[in-house]
């Protein structure tokens, strides 16, 4: 997960923002099949962050009573990828299509901190 969350960085300040985002949501997913792996909790290799934020739940590890709140953050950074995928992400067609700056920043620190509250959690219940 570091190395992809420093990608995401170098991608940034290389003013590669589509890269940037998608660097930010896989160390996002990563931090959480680390965490698991971990605690020794069993998951799909191919779940999305949904299944796995699941987890997260299903073993106390994130209060129920939060789940709405980090279940809406979940569909926040799930729609990250679709502003990379949108952009060019998927057949970009003949012209180039950028990624705005803002988004990738907005990526990195959505990504960034939930991913601190995630290792955060590990630490508390581990």
């Amino acid at each position: 997960p570091l190395e992809e969350f420093e990608n995401a960085l170098s991608n940034y300040l290389e003013k590669d923002y589509k890269g940037a985002i998608s660097e930010a949501n896989k160390a996002y997913e990563s931090t959480m099949k680390a965490i698991l792996t971990k605690l020794g909790i069993s998951y799909d290799p191919n779940d999305t962050a949904s299944a796995l934020i699941k987890k997260f739940y299903d073993n106390d590890l994130i209060f129920s009573h939060t789940e709405s709140f980090t279940n809406n953050l979940n569909e926040i950074l799930k729609g990250l990828p679709t502003i990379r995928n949108r952009q060019g992400g998927h057949g970009q067609g003949l012209d180039p299509q950028e990624v705005d700056k803002s988004y990738a920043e907005f990526a990195l620190h959505l990504c960034g901190s939930f991913i601190v509250f995630l290792i955060g959690r590990y630490e508390e219940v581990k």
